[in-house]
């Protein structure tokens, strides 16, 4: 062959260009897998791992994670957790500051004992017109009997008869219900009366009205009734003893059937 460079021969330089594997042992490390394999095993530990990449800081807040390497990986990105079902109306934030759970659950209770208040606590009953501007709160007075102020007296709806302010609030409920059951208003033949008014009765029955100045009609809180209420053993006057006093209102014992001085008729406000 001719002088110059001498080239090795094809089989010798297909040797060198294929690196001879390294041995293994007790001083020499094991061959380190492709690069392809190592990225994936490190962005697997990442994601594991949860620590902040480039990319975790580049995705915007709608994006949702698909191209990035945690996606690329197999790995499911984080979603935020749903908070807990709340009860409708129930303020959450406001319940997890006052007490969390505990509150909500004192809740139900609370609404409920505001429920059995509600109950208790009777609705107001509208007041007929003839009473208002009565005053209509317990009385006292340093008037004589028989000889009450036009103000400390309530006129009532029939026959121009008065009654003491409290007692006419009280006997407006009772005329309500008696009227309800009966199908007829209450029968009034007596109410206060002046002192000149008992006189004058007295004097016509000394027997049978009280002495003036005496009477329970000469302080505005007694009534003589009729339509029946005026008989012992009506179906009136029974309702009228088994009613009655609930609003305050009775037959005094003197005015029993078997009082000193029966008088049927003879009804009087006592107070509620």
């Amino acid at each position: 062959m001719g002088s110059g460079t001498h080239r090795a021969p094809r089989a010798v330089r297909r040797q060198r260009a294929t690196p001879a594997p390294q041995a293994t042992g007790r001083h020499r490390s094991a061959p380190r897998p492709p690069r392809t394999a190592r990225t994936a095993v490190a962005w697997s530990l990442v994601a594991t791992a949860g620590v902040i990449t480039p990319w975790t800081l580049l995705a915007g807040p709608d994006d949702t994670g698909a191209g990035t390497p945690a996606a690329a990986a197999g790995t499911e990105p984080a979603t935020p957790s749903t908070p807990p079902s709340t009860p409708p109306g129930t303020d959450r934030p406001a319940a997890a500051a006052a007490g969390g759970d505990e509150l909500l659950r004192e809740q139900p209770r609370r609404r409920a004992a505001l429920s059995r208040d509600s109950r208790r606590t009777p609705p107001e009953k509208p007041v007929p017109a003839w009473l208002v501007g009565c005053d209509t709160s317990p009385q006292e007075t340093s008037a004589a009997n028989g000889l009450l102020a036009d103000d400390d007296l309530c006129e009532l709806p029939d026959g121009g008869f008065h009654l003491r302010g409290d007692a006419a609030a009280a006997w407006a409920e009772l005329a309500v219900r008696y009227e309800k059951r009966f199908g007829e208003p209450m029968a009034i033949t007596d109410a206060y009366r002046s002192l000149e008014a008992q006189q004058l009765l007295y004097a016509r029955k000394p027997g049978l009205a009280a002495r003036p100045g005496t009477s329970n009609h000469g302080w505005g809180v007694a009534l003589d009734l009729g339509g029946g209420v005026e008989t012992y053993g009506s179906a009136e006057h029974q309702w009228m003893l088994d009613n009655a006093p609930a609003n305050g209102w009775v037959n005094p014992d003197w005015a029993r059937q078997t009082g000193s001085k029966p008088e049927p008729w003879h009804w009087e406000y006592v107070g509620s």
